[in-house]
């Protein structure tokens, strides 16, 4: 753990409270706060730059990417907003000036994802036929194949291989935040996170639970309206809970400092 610096292996070797229902209330209260407009506005530019991409040959492979590096752009205004500094909509877009870390991190992270999710395609296929299934065209006949040649012990299989890919996802979802916040990248950044969602692991699962449960229900209730609140509201949420385990703030709690001290651009 000697990558981790001075002040992260002092969080990580504190024992912190998880304030789950403060962090969903100030959260909401980054997002309302005087940013509101700023934050519907990155969220309309992010789905924009976004669909613009996925629609380009070759380059719509990379939007993947792209879309990692614009959501550091959101944890960026959450910070500045927390922290009562001027934010300006060229602050959504600072997530480039740290592109390269990014996108290392990101593509470690979807390896070690599509290696975990290879069985499970694997088992997924046979439980529902075989290989032979994809030869079909009428969706008819596939229904019938389907049908006939079912294995559920290889369906089980696959739900199984379910587990490690929901572990990785939780394991792993603050390591962008440790690019940006703490200047660590790739393996490392994916290890931090690890460690400190270890620590707080059944928290973490609750609130992810609690924090998708009102994302959907938010959308819902406002025939997909609520995205443009409810996409930020959950960067805000995931910045506000990463800073509180972490101890992003400790040293300024209260104070108005400049990002650069954690922003760290090589």
């Amino acid at each position: 753990m000697s990558f981790l610096p001075a002040n992260l292996q002092q969080a990580l070797n504190e024992q912190r409270e998880f304030r789950l229902s403060d962090y969903l209330s100030k959260a909401w209260e980054l997002v309302t706060k005087r940013t509101f407009g700023m934050f519907i506005a990155a969220t309309i530019v992010f789905f924009f730059i976004y669909l613009i991409i996925s629609f380009i040959p070759l380059l719509n492979l990379a939007a993947g990417l792209v879309a990692s590096i614009l959501t550091a752009g959101f944890f960026i205004m959450a910070h500045r907003t927390y922290r009562n500094e001027q934010v300006e909509m060229s602050h959504f877009f600072d997530g480039f000036q740290k592109a390269g870390p990014i996108i290392i991190t990101v593509l470690m992270q979807t390896f070690i994802f599509l290696l975990l999710a290879a069985p499970l395609i694997y088992f997924g296929i046979e439980g529902l036929g075989g290989f032979e299934l994809f030869g079909i065209e009428d969706s008819a006949e596939q229904a019938k194949f389907i049908e006939e040649n079912m294995n559920p012990v290889y369906l089980g299989l696959a739900a199984l291989c379910y587990i490690p890919l929901m572990l990785v996802a939780i394991f792993y979802q603050y390591s962008v935040l440790f690019t940006v916040f703490y200047d660590i990248s790739g393996f490392s950044a994916l290890e931090a996170s690890r460690l400190f969602t270890t620590k707080y692991f059944w928290w973490l699962i609750l609130f992810n639970f609690v924090l998708s449960f009102i994302v959907f229900f938010g959308i819902v209730f406002t025939c997909g309206l609520g995205l443009l609140v409810a996409l930020p509201y959950m960067h805000c949420a995931q910045y506000v809970v990463f800073a509180a385990i972490t101890g992003l703030n400790d040293s300024t709690e209260g104070k108005n400092d400049d990002i650069s001290q954690h922003f760290v651009v090589q």
